[in-house]
């Protein structure tokens, strides 16, 4: 049996949403915990070693970080991964605002200085070359302006001279610590976020490799119709004469008869059915294995996961007048519905329903079980990679991949310009919304 690799460009190109390493709740949680942490650094320093600090000046500019983060956060799409424009305009942004402080606080004398080199890290790590060298040389104009043009080191009130040396030792060395914890801290987060989607994406490589292979299959039998025919044509012609012979020179072998003429029309009828093989599908938008009515979208996306004791209802409806979308077969559509399909008929009690509608404008799949739905505490995570979105009442995930099903699903119908939504319904049970534009549901690939 031949074996269809896919190849890694192409699976690449087909994900183009997973190549960023960075996710917005990512870089929104550190720098919250850094905004904590200079807000508590900046009143330390000023009320507890009444030292003579720009509060105002120096809270602003952290209320402005405060401002961009609630808005970041209010965007939605946490668990998406940034594209590198994104990116680098978040770490940018962090660059100039520790900057900022480190202008208001000393400029290059004050130890804390060394946190600037958390976000150039995190940008050497996740970034493409162009924008980690601006980045750098950012940085690099950055603390040429700290070491040139920053307000005086703070210092406490009447301290002596003698001791000011000491002084300065204790908070060279509490800021060597918090900086090397932080930034370790910082660059160690992203690292292991790297680390779990690289491991994802080689899982959901797999996965859509596996459903590739029903689409390779139209492929080897067009192949074999091609190898097969020339000596199925002789089949048929030699079965004919034989026939032909037969009637003639034994008209009262009647059976026989029957059975040759048996033999040359199923002869002739593999014949049309390798005719058919060798069609081209993409030049018949109407073939049933290339194009799909939604309610066959969803039976052939379920159909792997059907359990004995658990109904599948389906309704499918217009919104308008319409006329019904037909989806091209593509192994990121039916394989990222099966997950979903396969997590909702693995959780129900007795019943999963599924509702399908479509619009001149959009079309949207429901999903709805009656099993426990998703823990409150982890709806908001829902599609990153190892989070499972439910328990098997023994404590273990919600599926054989350790939490990749729906991260699977997600990225796979985000290919095909799907929008998933998850959510818990009142009464109990899980709620999934998968919507498309209806241009990109039936787009031809």
């Amino acid at each position: 049996m031949a074996v269809t690799e896919v190849a890694p460009s192409a699976f690449e190109s087909a994900m183009p949403e997973l190549m960023g390493r960075l996710r917005r709740r990512t870089l929104i949680n550190i720098r919250w915990i850094a905004l904590v942490w200079q807000t508590l650094t900046i009143l330390v320093v000023r009320y507890w070693l009444t030292c003579e600090l720009p509060v105002l000046p120096s809270l602003a500019v952290i209320g402005a970080s405060v401002a961009l983060n609630v808005a970041a956060t209010a965007q939605g799409r946490p668990n998406s991964a940034l594209p590198d424009r994104e990116a680098s305009l978040f770490l940018a942004y962090d660059i100039f605002q520790l900057s900022a402080l480190l202008f208001l606080t000393g400029g290059i004398a004050n130890p804390f200085v060394l946190l600037l080199l958390a976000p150039q890290m995190v940008a050497s790590l996740v970034l493409s070359g162009r924008r980690t060298a601006l980045l750098t040389g950012m940085t690099v104009v950055c603390i040429a302006v700290l070491t040139v043009w920053p307000y005086p080191l703070p210092w406490p009130q009447s301290v002596p001279a003698e001791s000011a040396d000491l002084t300065y030792r204790v908070g060279v060395w509490v800021a060597m610590t918090l900086a090397t914890v932080f930034v370790s801290a910082y660059v160690w987060r992203v690292a292991e976020e790297a680390r779990k989607t690289t491991a994802a994406l080689a899982e959901t490589r797999l996965a859509l490799a596996r459903e590739q292979q029903v689409s390779a299959v139209g492929g080897l039998a067009a192949a074999a119709a091609h190898e097969l025919g020339t000596p199925l044509g002789t089949i048929v012609l030699a079965a004919t004469e034989l026939a032909d012979d037969l009637a003639a020179r034994c008209p009262d072998a009647g059976d026989l008869h029957a059975d040759a003429r048996l033999l040359v029309n199923e002869a002739r009828r593999c014949r049309d059915i390798l005719a058919r093989l060798t069609r081209d599908p993409s030049r018949d938008v109407d073939d049933s294995f290339e194009r799909l009515t939604l309610a066959t979208l969803i039976e052939t996306a379920a159909r792997p996961f059907s359990q004995p004791g658990k109904e599948l209802r389906l309704e499918v409806a217009a919104r308008d007048a319409s006329r019904p979308p037909l989806a091209p077969r593509r192994a990121e559509m039916v394989h990222g519905l099966g997950n979903l399909l396969q997590n909702a008929i693995q959780f129900a009690r007795t019943c999963v329903s599924v509702r399908a509608e479509w619009s001149k404008e959009d079309v949207s799949i429901v999903i709805l079980d009656d099993g426990p739905g998703y823990p409150p505490g982890i709806i908001h995570r829902l599609g990153e990679p190892y989070v499972s979105g439910r328990s098997n009442g023994n404590g273990t995930g919600s599926g054989e991949h350790m939490g990749l099903g729906i991260f699977i699903a997600v990225a796979l119908l985000g290919r095909t310009g799907a929008e998933v939504r998850f959510s818990n319904v009142r009464r109990g049970g899980a709620h999934v919304m998968v919507e498309w534009p209806r241009e990109r549901f039936e787009e031809r690939v």
